[in-house]
């Protein structure tokens, strides 16, 4: 029997049914699957934003789950001192990380307004990868030359005690 224009459009239409019910599928087992960079711990398992880790033991509670290198905080502590805190944001689409480092209120030049508004001092910066400790000490003597020299000397002569 010769095609006509019915079985035609009959075949067309399961054509586009299974292309329909193939893209689907794709895009549900896209869903499912974990974005690059993080792990797969099943459903329901959503990747951490932020970690905050102390430079110093206190008796806060923060959780570790994002290892900071033992080199940024040696870096932090070498070029200011254990009581300021650093936080790191892994950049799960690029090759970085928002550095963060907070300034106690004792060593901080930052303006009363901010401390009003915000209750922190708080300095970001993002890293790339492969600056790595490099980049994280270039940016922590930014930081402590911005502090200024009475400054730098207080930090200085505390960690003499």
């Amino acid at each position: 029997m010769p095609p006509t224009k019915k079985t035609d459009q009959v075949k067309v239409l399961a054509e586009l049914k299974s292309i329909k019910d193939l893209l689907e599928k794709i895009i549900s087992k896209t869903k499912a699957e974990p974005k690059m960079g993080e792990p797969d711990l099943g459903p329901g398992y959503t990747a951490p934003d932020t970690v905050t880790l102390p430079v110093e033991d206190t008796t806060t509670s923060n959780t570790m789950q994002y290892p900071i290198p033992q080199e940024y905080l040696n870096i932090v502590n070498e070029l200011l001192s254990d009581k300021f805190r650093i936080e790191i944001k892994p950049d799960a689409e690029l090759p970085q990380f928002e550095f963060i480092l907070y300034v106690p209120k004792e060593y901080s030049n930052a303006p009363l307004d901010v401390w009003k508004t915000h209750k922190q001092d708080k300095r970001p910066k993002v890293i790339k990868y492969g600056e790595g400790a490099g980049g994280v000490r270039t940016y922590v003597e930014l930081v402590k030359a911005n502090l200024g020299p009475d400054i730098n000397a207080k930090i200085e002569t505390d960690k003499q005690k």
